[in-house]
């Protein structure tokens, strides 16, 4: 009898454990994934566009290969067909990878899948996304890790929105079709020798078919150019101390704002097609225009985050007058492949 009694407890005990097993298995892979997930532009997207997807993931397991999914099984209607990329994750590496969607503006969560290649599910995770009304403006800062951010959110043009997103450069994406949403890009103290080959290319493709790029000086002016002098419209040879940048207020407001004060700009050479747009009373170019294809590049010789331009309270108008002077895009840059 109590051998009898030994073997139902031992069974018992088996069918609990395989019972459980699953369950445990799944746990424990997702315990040994890390992931963060950046989804379009601080969240906001626009329906329909190209929305860029950045996903960091650290691999405290054994090492696996398999892809980084986004699909309507598991994200619902916001998607309507399956994007991935592949993926290797040795024994603790920690990767990042962009996946490029077609987002919709309802449900507001997608669901990043690692799936390994026999088909198992390592680790899911969702992230919110934020959908913009179709003439709502969007803006992306990039700035270096000790550069103060500044705010684009009051550059409002016809009474719309305007949402930012804040980067460094590795938020940048490797295609250009990532960056289709944005009305404009804006590079300030960054060290650009730190983007790739890919990243250069996309927002070179994404000016040329429409977009509208602003790049700043002051003393860190050759290292934030330095990967673009072939596009820019002034090349920054030198750096250069002057007393007043007072024809910046007369040309972004008509006030007579007091920018009297001494500050660092980038000198060097204005390229061959673009415009001195705004030149101090010595003639040294203060902002320089140019075209290139479709889009627009703005070069500011000085730094948006140092004074006296970082405490003067209509910046703001600066950023639209630039908004508002440039040329009508032509209608095939909407939604341009």
């Amino acid at each position: 009898m109590a051998m009898r009694r030994l073997n139902r407890l031992l069974l018992l005990t088996i069918l609990l454990i395989f019972s459980v097993s699953p369950t445990w298995s799944q746990d424990n892979f997702q315990n040994v994934i890390d992931m963060s997930i950046e989804v379009g532009f601080d969240s906001f997207f626009r329906p329909n566009d190209w929305t860029p997807v950045r996903i960091q993931v650290k691999n405290n397991g054994e090492s696996l290969t398999g892809r980084l999914v986004i699909r309507p099984e598991t994200s619902g209607t916001v998607v309507g067909n399956a994007f991935s990329t592949p993926i290797d994750l040795p024994a603790g590496a920690e990767k990042s990878a962009m996946i490029n969607i077609q987002a919709r503006s309802f449900p507001d969560t997608i669901r990043v899948e690692l799936i390994d290649d026999t088909g198992f599910i390592h680790h899911s995770q969702e992230a919110s996304l934020i959908d913009l009304q179709q003439q709502d403006l969007l803006f992306a800062v990039v700035t270096g890790a000790n550069t103060a951010p500044i705010s684009l959110a009051g550059v409002h043009i016809g009474g719309y929105a305007a949402e930012q997103a804040l980067w460094d450069i590795g938020n940048i994406p490797d295609n250009g079709i990532a960056l289709e949403s944005l009305d404009l890009m804006m590079l300030i103290d960054i060290n650009s020798e730190g983007l790739s080959t890919a990243q250069r290319d996309a927002i070179q493709t994404w000016v040329r078919n429409g977009g509208h790029l602003i790049v700043t000086g002051g003393p860190s002016a050759q290292l934030t150019a330095q990967a673009f002098t072939g596009i820019l419209p002034f090349v920054p040879e030198d750096n250069q101390s002057v007393d007043d940048l007072s024809a910046l207020a007369d040309f972004a407001s008509r006030d007579q704002a007091d920018l009297a004060e001494r500050t660092i700009i980038a000198t060097g050479e204005v390229q061959d097609g673009a415009t001195v747009m705004v030149a101090t009373a010595d003639e040294l170019p203060l902002l320089v225009r140019r075209t290139l294809g479709a889009g627009v590049i703005d070069y500011l010789v000085a730094d948006p985050t140092l004074e006296p331009l970082a405490s003067w309270d209509t910046m703001t108008q600066l950023w639209i007058s630039l908004l508002s002077t440039r040329s009508p895009q032509p209608i095939w840059t909407e939604g341009f492949t």
